[in-house]
């Protein structure tokens, strides 16, 4: 991506002549603003399966283990945010979101609970995949028979993607 930037060295005489319909100089600059490709997949499970889907079917009070998977294709972002936004029914457990990325050798971030509000700041978002992953309990007040929607999405240099999950409620 190039900027171009306008030297306005006329009104100075620097560009050796006092004609003001001279032309003006322009000299390309690369920037610095990186360049991410973002997909964004949200799957979800039930605790007691290792299956994940885009719909899962849980009881009221159940707890259920959400997936964000997010790939960059493109150049690492700074400042990348993720945001989850949940239907009434649903609640964060916020103490098991954390973020697992192919270049963190840890095995997690711990994220603050604000992924269910404002978003939570990711930092840098390197090239590749990085996980969310997060606990969400099924309200014990959840009409049985509901679909109770959940929805993900991550943000980074004027680039946004985003995927959504629903949860059935049943009775068992």
């Amino acid at each position: 991506m190039l900027v171009f930037v306008l030297a306005l060295a006329t009104a100075l005489g620097a560009c050796g002549d006092d004609d003001p319909s001279a032309e003006i100089p322009v000299t390309p600059e690369a920037t610095d603003v990186p360049d991410p490709r973002l997909r964004v997949e949200l799957q979800a499970r039930a605790h007691s399966t290792d299956q994940w889907a885009e719909t899962v079917r849980a009881r009221p009070g159940q707890l259920l283990r959400f997936r964000m998977v997010i790939r960059n294709d493109g150049e690492a972002a700074r400042r990348a945010r993720a945001r989850v936004e949940l239907d009434r029914g649903l609640g964060l457990v916020g103490v098991s979101a954390y973020q697992r990325s192919s270049d963190t050798r840890s095995g997690g971030i711990p994220l603050e609970p604000g992924l269910a509000r404002q978003g939570v700041v990711l930092g840098r978002l390197p090239a590749g995949r990085t996980e969310i992953v997060f606990s969400l309990r099924v309200a014990s007040a959840a009409d049985v028979g509901s679909r109770l929607g959940v929805g993900a999405s991550v943000s980074a240099h004027a680039r946004r993607a985003a995927d959504t999950a629903a949860v059935l409620v049943a009775r068992d």
